[in-house]
């Protein structure tokens, strides 16, 4: 999506987070006792099936909210057999897309309703909590992963649900990076939410309750680090800092004035994203236009 505002009051926030990413060379639609997965692969070495990322920026959330909006709203549904049967070749695309460009948003070989965790994640009983984490701290070789595209899905819908709560609460439907995120739709499930909250006085936020969060002391880098299981249990941690505006803030969400994307600035004048837009760049740009005309 190409963003044409430029201003925003969103926040980003400040402490930082090491998730969980799986990234291969290779991404395809795969049916598997006919349940659609996506399939990440490497044609030759087996590599690491994930890796820990620094990722400080919000940008993953607002990646799967404009996939959300880029899907058809019929496919939408808590019923993971209707989404398998329903599921189009465009809709696949539109996923495979995004994990081209970001990762594999969850994984596990088997339907599930939490995609918030990969399947490793999940707590064993016999396993105490220094082993577990030392276990799930070590990445296993392989040479594919995979995800099933209907739990997506639904990860995806609570995931878009939980956004609107917080642009209800908050009153953002008109700001700058929220409005191009929003569809049609949106406009009458906002004002109903917000009756709700009204009468209950709380925001009812569901995703951040379904899994915890872990945090630990990186000495190397001398600074507290928040742990995420995926993208997707990253993106419920943005939706937390969102919420939490007032006390944190790491920056300012601004469109790039030359490439019209997203980024994070870190003064309310900065208007280029410079990776790789920079002030050069685009003024050049335009004397070389004015000199062709």
């Amino acid at each position: 999506m190409i963003f044409t505002r430029e201003t925003t009051e969103l926040p980003t926030q400040k402490l930082k987070t090491v998730t969980k990413v799986s990234k291969w060379d290779n991404y395809e639609c795969v049916d598997i006792k006919n349940i659609k997965y996506i399939r990440g692969f490497n044609s030759n070495n087996a590599i690491d099936m994930y890796s820990f990322e620094l990722i400080e920026q919000p940008l993953i959330l607002y990646n799967l909210m404009e996939l959300y909006n880029k899907l058809p709203t019929k496919i939408f549904d808590f019923n993971q057999s209707y989404v398998n049967e329903n599921i189009t070749t465009n809709d696949i695309d539109l996923i495979l897309a995004f994990c081209k460009k970001n990762g594999l948003p969850f994984w596990s070989k088997k339907i599930t309703v939490d995609v918030f965790r990969n399947e490793e994640d999940v707590p064993n009983p016999e396993e105490s909590i220094e082993e577990h984490t030392l276990l799930h701290g070590i990445s296993p070789l392989s040479i594919e992963n995979f995800f099933p595209i209907s739990s997506f899905i639904v990860g995806l819908l609570q995931l878009h649900m939980d956004f609107l709560r917080i642009i209800s609460a908050n009153s953002w439907e008109e700001d700058e990076n929220i409005y191009p995120l929003l569809s049609e739709n949106d406009a009458s499930k906002i004002n109903d939410i917000r009756k709700i909250q009204a009468h209950r006085k709380t925001i009812g936020l569901h995703t951040p309750a379904l899994c915890p969060y872990t945090t630990f002391w990186n000495d190397e880098a001398m600074t507290l680090q928040l742990n995420c299981n995926n993208l997707m249990h990253l993106s419920t941690y943005h939706l937390c800092t969102l919420q939490q505006a007032q006390d944190y803030t790491g920056g300012y969400m601004k469109v790039c004035k030359k490439c019209k994307q997203l980024f994070v600035a870190t003064t309310p004048q900065q208007k280029f994203c410079n990776n790789p837009c920079t002030r050069q760049a685009y003024y050049s740009s335009k004397k070389r236009k004015g000199s062709d005309d």
